[in-house]
């Protein structure tokens, strides 16, 4: 019954401000390889909660904004 998003971004470029089409919502990081404790650069890994904007990207009406790293795996839950 719960919404998990996994973001992968295997390239060897970092994605800043990459736009993810979701359902409305508040979504928090469960996981997050760019963590230092993983071996990351840790300099992503700031923000914990991410809540939806009306703003059309990915068929949905609603998403996000989110940095993620080369070489990097992240899971957010839909808390809301």
């Amino acid at each position: 019954g719960n919404t998990v998003v996994v973001l992968l971004n295997f390239s060897g470029g970092d994605h800043l401000n990459y736009r993810l089409g979701l359902p409305e919502g508040k979504y928090e990081v469960l996981f997050n390889t760019d963590k230092a404790c993983y071996g990351g650069s840790g300099k992503y890994d700031r923000k914990r909660i991410y809540n939806t904007k009306r703003k059309h990207s990915h068929g949905k009406e609603n998403s996000i904004t989110f940095d993620i790293p080369k070489m990097t795996c992240v899971y957010l839950k839909k808390i809301f």
